[in-house]
């Protein structure tokens, strides 16, 4: 799949924890049937994971930076996905439902 990356502009992420990738899938969105790339990470020293949707919308380019911002030693525009596993950034959590 060519997933037509173009680096845009975004914010850079001052997360409050260091974290790592643990898992990368693609797949389809339920809800628009577009392709997504799903970012699952565990904050360090925590025991949980949270997952991140990156969706193949106009969105995508925006997304794309700032995870590529936030986790540097993937390199920019590096869809190989199996080399993101263990690469460690900076997310920013809020707590939810």
């Amino acid at each position: 799949m060519d997933w037509n990356y173009k680096r845009e502009s975004a914010d850079a992420l001052k997360g409050r924890y260091r974290c790592v990738i643990v898992d990368v899938e693609t797949g389809e969105s339920k809800s628009s049937g577009l392709p997504m790339i799903t970012v699952t990470v565990r904050p360090s020293g925590t025991k949980f994971r949270v997952k991140t949707y990156i969706v193949k919308n106009d969105k995508f380019n925006r997304d794309m930076t700032s995870l590529f911002d936030s986790f540097p030693e993937i390199g920019d525009g590096n869809f190989n996905f199996t080399e993101w596993i263990g690469a460690e950034g900076a997310g920013e959590f809020d707590e939810n439902d």
